[in-house]
C-alpha cells in the first residue's frame, strides 16, 4: 500500500523540479538578451545626451584640412578638365595603346615564324659551349674525355637546330619580308605615337604648372602649413566655447518632452505632429587672454590674424590676415550670407544664427520619437539596476546548484560582452576603411570629406565607451570561469 503512495508523489516532485528548471532556463535566457539590451541603450543613451560627445567628434572632423582637401581637389579638377578639353590627353593614351599592341602583335608574328628566340637560344648556348673549359664544370663530369664527348654531341645538335632553322627561312623568305615590313611600319608608327604621348605630357605638365602657380593654389597650398595651429584656436575657442553650449541647448531641448509639450513646441497641427524647433546662434566672438588681459575677440578676424602673424611658416602671412579680416567686415558678413543663407543660417555681427523652424508630418514624427527616447531614457539606469537585481534574487533563491548558478552568471557577463565588442570593433574598421570618390564639386567633396573625418571620430566615440562598458562584463565573466577552474582543481 505504500509503494501505491510513493508513485504519485515522486511524479508529482519530478514534474516540479522538472518545471523549475524550465523556469530558471527561460529566466536565464531572457536575462541574456534584456540584460545586455539594457547596459547598451543606458550607455548610448548617456552619449546620445553628453555634449562631451559631440564636440569631441567635432574636434576630429579636421573642418579645415577638409576645406583644403576640397580646394586642392578644385585645382586638380581645374587641371584635368583643360588637359582634357585641350591636350585630349586620355583620347590619345588609349590611341597610343592600340599602337603598342599593333606593334607587339606584328612583331609576335615576325617572331614566330622566323623562331627568333630558338635561334638566338642556339647561337647564345653553342657560345657558351665553345667558351667552356673543363676546369669550369670538375664537379659535373669525371673527366675530360667524358666532357668533351658531351660538347661535341650538344654542339652538333645544336648545329643541327640552326641549320633547320636558317633552311626554314629560305622557304618562308616572301613571307618572312612581309612580315617584317609590316613590323618596321608598326614600329614607325610606335615611335611616332612615343614622342607625340612626350608631347602631349609636357603640354599637360605646363597646365598643370600654371594652375599651381597661381595665387589661389599657392594660397592653400601654403595654408596646409597652418592648418594645425588654427585647428587648436578653433577647437579651444569656438568647439569647446559657444559651439558646445548651442549642442548642450539642443540636448535640452530634446531631452524635456514633456516640457517642450506643455510649452506648446511640440503640438498636433489638425490630424498631423508638429514640433518647433529652438533658435540657436554661435557667436564667433570668444574669450582671448593672449594680450595679458581675458577680452573678447573674433575668432577669425582677430585671433586667427593674431597667430597667423606670430607664424614664420608661410610665405603669404600678410594675404592671410587681409583674408581672415574680411571676416569682421559687412563683406565678409554678406560672403558668409550668401554661402549660409540655403541652409537657413545668417552671419551677422560676428554672430552665426539659425532662426528655429516648424516641422510637420514624417520629420516631426521622428524628432518626436527621438525626444521622447532621450527623456524618458533617463530610466534606463534604474531599469537596469532593477533587471539585475531581480536576476541576482532569482540565482540566489533558485534550488539550482551552485556550479549551475556559476555557469548561467558566467554565460551572461561573456556571450553578449563578445558579441558587442565584436560588433564595436567591426563598426571601427568598417569606418576607417578609405573609400574612394568622384564629386562633381568642391562643395560635395568638402562634404564627403567631413562625412568621411566625422565617421571615424564618431565610431571611435560611440563605440570604444560601449566596447569598455561590455569590456568589465566580459572581464567579470573570464574571473568567474578562472575560479570555476581553480574550484574544480584537486
Amino acid at each position: 500500500m505504500q509503494e501505491r503512495n510513493d508513485t504519485p508523489q515522486a511524479a508529482r516532485a519530478e514534474g516540479s523540479a522538472r518545471g523549475k528548471r524550465i523556469l530558471f532556463s527561460a529566466v536565464n535566457i531572457a536575462a541574456l538578451a534584456v540584460i545586455p539590451l539594457l547596459l547598451l541603450a543606458t550607455v548610448l543613451h548617456f552619449l546620445l545626451t553628453s555634449a562631451d560627445f559631440y564636440t569631441g567628434i567635432i574636434r576630429h572632423s579636421g573642418f579645415l584640412s577638409a576645406y583644403i582637401e576640397s580646394r586642392n581637389w578644385e585645382t586638380n579638377r581645374k587641371i584635368q578638365d583643360e588637359v582634357d578639353r585641350t591636350v585630349k590627353l586620355r583620347e590619345f593614351n588609349a590611341e597610343f595603346e592600340r599602337i603598342r599592341e599593333a606593334h607587339a602583335a606584328a612583331r609576335q608574328g615576325f617572331d614566330d615564324l622566323n623562331r627568333t628566340r630558338e635561334y638566338d637560344y642556339a647561337k647564345k648556348r653553342r657560345k657558351e659551349l665553345a667558351g667552356m673549359s673543363w676546369d669550369d664544370v670538375k664537379d659535373m663530369y669525371q673527366s675530360k674525355d667524358g666532357f668533351e664527348s658531351f660538347r661535341k654531341a650538344e654542339t652538333a645538335k645544336l648545329d643541327s637546330l640552326v641549320g633547320e632553322i636558317e633552311k626554314h627561312r629560305k622557304e618562308n623568305r616572301k613571307e618572312l619580308k612581309r612580315l617584317e615590313a609590316s613590323m618596321d611600319d608598326a614600329q614607325d608608327k610606335l615611335d611616332d605615337a612615343k614622342s607625340a604621348l612626350e608631347d602631349k605630357k609636357a603640354q599637360a605638365q605646363k597646365i598643370a604648372d600654371r594652375h599651381r602657380s597661381g595665387m589661389g593654389a599657392k594660397i592653400f597650398a601654403d595654408f596646409e602649413l597652418l592648418e594645425p595651429r588654427l585647428t587648436r584656436l578653433l577647437n579651444d575657442r569656438l568647439v569647446d566655447g559657444a559651439l558646445r553650449s548651442a549642442i548642450a541647448a539642443c540636448i535640452g531641448f530634446l531631452a524635456s518632452y514633456e516640457t517642450q509639450r506643455a510649452a506648446g513646441r511640440v503640438f498636433e497641427r489638425g490630424d498631423r505632429s508638429a514640433v518647433r524647433l529652438p533658435d540657436l546662434m554661435v557667436s564667433l566672438w570668444v574669450d582671448d587672454d593672449s594680450m595679458g588681459a581675458t577680452r573678447k575677440r573674433h575668432l577669425l578676424s582677430d585671433v586667427f590674424v593674431d597667430e597667423i602673424s606670430r607664424s614664420n611658416l608661410v610665405q603669404n602671412g600678410g594675404l592671410y590676415a587681409t583674408m581672415f579680416r574680411f571676416f569682421d567686415t559687412s563683406l565678409g558678413e554678406s560672403i558668409g550670407r550668401s554661402m549660409l543663407g540655403k541652409y537657413g543660417a545668417s552671419l551677422q555681427n560676428g554672430v552665426l544664427s539659425m532662426r528655429g523652424i516648424t516641422l510637420e508630418g514624417g520629420e516631426a514624427e521622428t524628432v518626436r520619437a527621438a525626444m521622447i527616447a532621450l527623456t524618458y531614457g533617463k530610466f534606463l539606469p534604474y531599469l537596469l539596476a532593477a533587471a539585475a537585481a531581480l536576476y541576482a534574487c532569482v540565482l540566489f533563491f533558485s534550488a539550482r546548484g551552485a556550479t549551475v548558478k556559476r555557469a548561467a552568471l558566467r554565460r551572461l557577463c561573456i556571450y553578449p560582452a563578445a558579441l558587442v565588442m565584436t560588433a564595436g570593433a567591426a563598426l571601427i574598421l568598417y569606418a576607417w576603411v578609405p573609400y574612394g570618390f568622384i564629386m562633381p564639386s568642391p562643395a560635395d567633396v568638402l562634404l564627403a570629406r567631413l562625412g568621411e573625418s566625422s565617421a571615424r571620430a564618431a565610431s571611435l566615440y560611440l563605440c570604444l565607451p560601449v566596447m569598455g562598458a561590455f569590456g568589465l562584463l566580459f572581464a567579470c565573466g573570464l574571473a568567474l570561469r578562472a575560479f570555476e577552474r581553480r574550484a574544480r582543481r584537486p
